[in-house]
């Protein structure tokens, strides 16, 4: 069973999605804050974000990509955005 939360927040046009969340007291996990650990995955819904830089093309794999699927303490942002915080699921 799916449960979803939807917050709505303001940011500013060149913080990382990650900044962004800090920023209004959303919840992330990001311990590296580098892009190498992969842990603060979210996944891009709507809008517009600055284009993958190294470390997402490193951390991120092609099916990952392809789903929108971005590091939100590397995607910067551009415009207005919709993003879902992707969380692992427990086995």
């Amino acid at each position: 069973m799916k449960v979803t939360f939807k917050q709505e927040t303001e940011g500013e046009k060149g913080k990382t999605i990650l900044e962004v969340a800090r920023d209004n007291q959303i919840k992330m996990k990001a311990p590296c804050e580098k892009g190498k650990c992969g842990k603060c995955k979210v996944r891009v819904l709507a809008g517009e974000l600055a284009v993958l830089n190294k470390e997402e093309k490193k951390e991120l794999s092609k099916k990952e990509i392809a789903d929108g699927v971005r590091l939100a303490c590397m995607a910067e942002v551009i415009g207005d955005v919709t993003v879902e915080i992707v969380k692992k699921k427990k086995k």
